[in-house]
């Protein structure tokens, strides 16, 4: 949802749709995937653990589309307030 709305914030100029962006992709996706993260390492304290191949590609889509997000939407506030 942040890459969404910061690609949005992008193509239409607005700061406030960057900063939506920026907020959700950035500490929002990190406090999930850190929850996910803690999860997982419970998971691995038991005697059998069976690491799952398709939670490991949609943890590290998770992070690209964080840092896609978080870099366009801190592009956009930046260029908003380049322009102050």
């Amino acid at each position: 949802m942040g890459v969404v709305l910061a690609i949005i914030a992008v193509s239409l100029g607005s700061v406030g749709f960057g900063l939506a962006g920026w907020a959700l992709a950035g500490p929002i996706a990190a406090l999930l995937l850190a929850t996910y993260m803690i999860a997982d390492t419970k998971q691995r304290a038991f005697p059998v653990y069976q690491p799952s191949k398709a939670a490991q590609v949609i943890y590290w889509v998770t992070v690209a589309c964080a840092a896609a997000g978080v870099l366009l939407g801190a592009w956009q506030i930046a260029d908003w307030f380049g322009r102050l």
